[in-house]
């Protein structure tokens, strides 16, 4: 009996002994592992954190990043939009130039053909002929008078009907071209006359006023010496009106020349 008894002592001795052996190790397996899992965990934590951060840092870099693009590319377009409004000031204030000195220029053509058309018609309203009367009075000393004829003298105008204006010779008379420039006698008139004197002849007609110094360029069929004649001479006018003021006169004709 006191053997079984023993032997408990010792059963339960032992069982305590395990008992106590077992919670210690569990005591130190379940820090140990509770410790290991708070550094497990801090250090997943500290990761997380770390990559959230990062994370966090490289969007916001990003972000930034691309705000500073984003200014950059504004302030590029609106340089661009500035350059674009730069040109087209820049042409419109060229074309408008442009335009300003064609304007100019065309109001000057204008001005100057308007200009023309009034000089010209001034010119044709102070002077009706072209030429001008200067006779070689110094060679009229000289002369001595071949003929003498006393007769009629009437005028005539380039523009008289059946005219063609110009001369039996040759002279265009149209446009107030009345005048012949003679190498010996100078500026002098020009006359229709009888088919006896040849071209070039030279007349002075006296009795009407100042003398006039004509040369025979023409023929009429009403001018001439015969009786059926209405003029010894015709002398040229600028026009058929001047003419008929002209009238019909009557003269002393002296010839100077005959014929060139």
């Amino acid at each position: 009996m006191k053997l079984l008894l023993n032997n408990m002592l010792k059963g339960l001795a032992t069982a305590l002994l395990v008992i106590l052996l077992g919670g210690f190790l569990y005591v130190n397996v379940v820090k140990t592992e509770d410790v290991n899992l708070k550094l497990i965990s801090s250090s997943y934590v500290n990761q997380i954190k770390t990559s959230t951060e990062n994370k966090n840092e490289k969007e916001t870099e990003n972000a930034t990043n691309e705000i500073i693009d984003n200014s950059l590319e504004e302030e590029n377009l609106k340089l661009e939009v500035k350059e674009e409004n730069k040109t087209l000031t820049e042409n419109s204030s060229t074309s408008t130039s442009s335009k300003k000195e064609t304007i100019k220029d065309e109001t000057k053509e204008v001005f100057k053909e308007e200009s023309k058309d009034v000089k010209e018609v001034e010119t044709k309203s102070e002077t009706t002929v072209k030429g001008k009367y200067e006779p070689n009075l110094s060679v009229l000393k000289t002369v001595e008078v071949i003929k003498t004829y006393r007769g009629k003298i009437t005028g005539y105008g380039p523009d008289c009907v059946g005219c063609s204006g110009k001369t039996a010779y040759g002279h265009d008379a149209r446009n107030g071209n009345i005048y012949y420039q003679d190498k010996t006698f100078g500026s002098i008139r020009i006359v229709a006359g009888d088919a006896s004197l040849k071209f070039g002849t030279i007349v002075r007609i006296k009795g009407i006023g100042d003398d006039i110094i004509a040369v025979v360029l023409d023929r009429g069929g009403a001018v001439g010496f015969a009786a059926s004649k209405h003029a010894y001479f015709d002398l040229l006018h600028e026009n058929e009106q001047a003419a008929l003021n002209f009238g019909q006169k009557t003269a002393t004709f002296e010839i100077l020349r005959n014929g060139f």
